[in-house]
């Protein structure tokens, strides 16, 4: 059965079948929406669709199959370098490029074919799969049995829409008549609260996203997750599997997507690969699993010899993945790939499993093994860098023969991954060569960035990933003329502004979750001593005169309890220096009021933020420490998502609607983002070093709810609704519920104050503003709608 006849008998609901940021469709909407875009497309040629996963690329997909044509889904950040590359091997006759259409003339004709796919061989260059009618229907019938998907199920979308496993979660929510909700570009970096605000049941989610949660942050009304694309470690997933019902899933995409699956419970103690589905038989020749069935692919779209075969009359599809006997309900076990069976020094060494004896080490599978010329290098995704590295050479040098411990061991805060979060083996090879500081100490590293600055030397050449190495004890340098500030949260909008004005005046080190372009060390403020080794500790307290502490979380929908250890206890670390500490609060901690006790957060302080940044300035009085504590405004530069405002302005914008109100206290503070930089930079040299000050950093430049909605409706339509009307909308996505809860004065009632877009405002008394400032109110209402909304 084609797939797009098994959808017909839900094209007439009223049900929401997909939505995204933007808006939602009912199935009957959704269907119509399609027909529309089957209009322009010809039978049975190929048609690229690129672009971010939302209703208008699931509305594209089904278009191609209403008309008979055969698409081919990349993701929207697809190189135009490989699109071209893919452009000449298929000879599509349209390509939907995130809302432009391109036409091509001389299209190929692709009969029989349902979707094509694209994927990377062992050389890199792009595969193109030609799956045929049927099996597409078939796996997804299958899949949501195992996956337990019934209607009123709601599936979340987050892969990229290039991995084949896409057409998984786009099918089974489509075939079940549930709602499939498509995930924002960033929604990885807020996944725990999106999954809670959508009520999502069901996730598809790859092992290396997997491995940087736990149970406890996912809410409880998920049911399902599903896990697949690489090996994934047995005890995490038995971990999760108490908590959830999790599905491990193995296929390539050559066996349309998913060949076996296995629901994991407590006798997994292995990478499985699970028990075939209907339709589906392997064999195992040589140790490697080769596949046939129904769900077989029709082969490459350019011949290549070896992959698909005829054995003993059957044709098979030969996947080069090593197996062995296995367990009888989880099916056979995955040993690793026969490609990466190297010849080293005339031994024939198995980097996987150097690779799964490592992670019994770690703890994690988020590492890699390459061969460069005749030299094995590990790298790993590091958490405790020294005390890791040492762990790892003792355990792989007791176990494993001399020829296949790895020579060096590379540190990375992340390993680079493909579209299917697979790790890019290639991509690690070729940058091998570019980490120059050898087994180089890190603080050795480290101590010579500083001294090169001390001396006015430049710092090109000197590769920063080399400071992700392991640290060891450091004689006593001279100290530098200047003085050393260490600066947190470098990486962060007013960090980045700020670096280079403090490097005019001060010796600059950083603490980062990730390699900068100036002197760091990694590491994380959420753990204890921020990940770093007792020698770190020693050298930032030999070399740091003073702290600079800009790090911390502004997601004001969180809670004190989510937001404290980042935003107040990572402050105690710093002050365990034993100097001089400037850190970054907010005026929101001085506009409510009395407090109720020194103790605990101010009873009438409203929100998770801002009591956490009450309690950093407590310890920070109880500490005695000079420096400056700096209370910023609302700042604006370029929008990012996290920001309140850009997600009122998204809101409302989505809404397409705002709620009417005269009150004429509906203000709210704009301070510009490079003036707080300037304005830090100037106070940090006025600072006394035995003295705490504390000083408000903003313009005083108010702005009026109707000035917003002046310049939104410049871009935007939007209708006036009453107060009662605006709040009584359910909110279909998160920029809408944040929208409803940033602007809860417009209504007659008070509600939750935890996030509102107003409270900065209370500083002034009225209206007040130059033309810059507006100036810079409709850059910013600009950049958060670029991109959100195809009529701007």
């Amino acid at each position: 059965m084609k797939f797009i006849d098994s959808l017909r008998p839900y094209s007439t609901l009223s049900i929401t079948a997909v939505m995204d940021e933007e808006e939602s469709l009912s199935y009957s909407e959704l269907w119509k929406r399609a027909q529309e875009f089957s209009q322009e497309i010809p039978r049975r040629k190929a048609v690229f669709l690129r672009g971010p996963r939302s209703c208008r690329l699931v509305s594209q997909l089904l278009a191609c199959w209403m008309a008979d044509a055969v698409p081919l889904m990349l993701d929207p950040a697809t190189p135009d370098g490989r699109l071209e590359e893919l452009i000449e091997q298929v000879s599509p006759a349209l390509v939907f490029d995130r809302g432009k259409t391109y036409r091509f003339e001389g299209a190929a004709d692709y009969p029989h074919i349902e979707y094509l796919v694209s994927t990377s061989g062992s050389s890199g260059r792009a595969k193109v799969v030609k799956i045929g009618f049927g099996s597409l229907e078939s796996v997804v019938r299958q899949q949501v049995k195992a996956f337990e998907v019934t209607r009123g199920s709601k599936v979340a979308w987050i892969l990229s829409p290039g991995f084949d496993a896409s057409l998984s979660d786009i099918g089974v929510a489509l075939y079940s008549a549930s709602t499939l909700v498509c995930g924002a570009p960033d929604v990885h970096h807020h996944l725990p609260v999106w999954l809670e605000a959508q009520g999502i049941t069901h996730l598809d989610i790859p092992p290396a996203l997997l491995n940087v949660h736990h149970p406890d942050q996912f809410p409880n009304g998920l049911k399902t997750l599903v896990v697949g694309g690489e090996a994934s470690d047995p005890v995490r997933l038995r971990e999760w599997g108490r908590s959830f019902r999790v599905v491990a899933v193995y296929g390539p995409a050559e066996a349309t997507i998913c060949s076996s699956l296995s629901v994991i419970d407590e006798c997994w103690d292995n990478p499985y690969i699970g028990m075939p589905l209907d339709g589906v038989f392997y064999e195992v020749e040589d140790g490697e699993l080769l596949i046939s069935g129904d769900h077989l692919a029709l082969g490459y779209l350019l011949d290549r010899p070896g992959a698909f075969t005829v054995h003993r009359g059957k044709r098979f599809y030969r996947t080069g993945d090593l197996v062995g006997e296995g367990h009888r309900c989880h099916g056979l076990l995955f040993r690793g790939r026969k490609d990466r069976q190297v010849q080293l020094k005339g031994q024939r060494v198995e980097l996987e499993e150097i690779e799964r004896r490592a992670a019994r080490v770690l703890g994690h599978g988020n590492l890699a093994v390459v061969q460069r010329e005749n030299r094995l290098l590990l790298f790993w995704e590091a958490r405790s860098e020294k005390e890791e590295r040492r762990a790892l050479r003792t355990a792989l040098e007791r176990e494993l023969p001399p020829a296949w411990v790895p020579q060096r061991f590379l540190a990375l805060e992340r390993l680079p991954r493909n579209n299917s979060e697979k790790i890019d083996y290639h991509s690690l090879a070729a940058q091998s060569p570019a980490l120059n500081c050898g087994d180089e100490d890190s603080l050795s590293c480290l101590q010579r960035l500083l001294d090169r600055e001390r001396e006015g030397l430049s710092l090109e050449g000197i590769k920063a990933s080399s400071l992700s190495f392991p640290s060891v004890k450091l004689s006593k340098k001279l100290k530098a003329p200047r003085r050393c500030i260490l600066l947190t949260g470098a990486s962060g909008r007013l960090g980045r502004r700020l670096l280079p004005l403090l490097r005019d005046s001060y010796q600059v080190l950083c603490l980062s979750r990730r390699p900068l372009d100036a002197p760091h060390l990694i590491a994380d403020l959420s753990q204890p001593n921020f990940g770093l080794a007792p020698e770190q500790w020693e050298f930032l307290h030999s070399e740091v005169d003073e702290v600079l502490n800009l790090a911390g979380c502004l997601q004001l929908n969180r809670s004190f309890a989510q937001l404290r250890t980042v935003n107040a206890d990572a402050l105690m670390e710093l002050l365990r220096l034993g100097k001089p500490v400037h850190h970054a609060s907010t005026l929101a901690v001085c506009l409510a009021g009395e407090e109720a006790s020194l103790h605990a957060p101010c009873s009438r302080l409203y929100g998770g933020y801002a009591q956490s940044k009450f309690l950093a300035e407590h310890y920070l009085d109880k500490a005695g420490r000079g420096g400056v504590t700096l209370r910023y405004g609302q700042l604006l530069g370029e929008p990012e998502p996290d920001e309140l405002l850009c997600q009122v302005v998204r809101g409302l914008a989505s809404f397409c609607v705002y709620p009417e109100s005269s009150r004429p206290d509906l203000l709210f503070d704009v301070t510009e983002l490079q003036w707080a930089a300037q304005e830090t930079a100037r106070l940090l040299q006025t600072a006394c070093e035995s003295e705490r000050v504390v000083v408000s950093v903003h313009r005083q430049q108010s702005v009026h709810y109707h000035d917003l909605l002046t310049v939104l409706q410049q871009r935007f339509p939007l209708k006036p609704v009453s107060s009662e009307v605006f709040f009584n909308l359910s909110p279909r996505n998160l920029p809408e519920s944040l929208c409803q809860q940033a602007l809860w004065k417009c209504g007659a009632e008070d509600k939750d104050r935890a996030v509102d877009l107003f409270l900065l405002g209370n500083a002034a008394s009225t209206r007040s503003f130059d033309a810059s400032t507006l100036d810079l109110l409709k850059a910013y209402v600009n950049g958060a709608l670029k991109g959100q909304f195809t009529n701007l």
